[in-house]
């Protein structure tokens, strides 16, 4: 699919989720960020980029993102 489409942020969102999974953080990050290149006020997105830091180890750049996230919709966590 994302061959075929892969300028579609939610495919580019999934390819990261299945990156981070995989423990292939820095290719994860690039697939968020590629993705949030094409939606930036996309809070799923933003979401993605909080877990990553989590598996990173990064607490201060996950809060940040979850803040992003909620900033876009405050309902995005429910």
């Amino acid at each position: 699919a994302l061959a075929q489409q892969p300028d579609d942020p939610r495919l580019l969102r999934l390819l990261g989720v299945a990156q981070r999974m995989a423990g292939e953080l820095q290719d994860a990050a690039t697939s968020f960020d590629r993705a949030l290149g094409l939606a930036p006020d996309d809070p799923m997105l933003h979401f993605g980029r909080a877990m990553l830091a989590l598996s990173s180890r990064d607490s201060a750049a996950a809060v940040a993102e979850l803040d992003r996230t909620l900033a876009l919709d405050p309902n995005a966590l429910i």
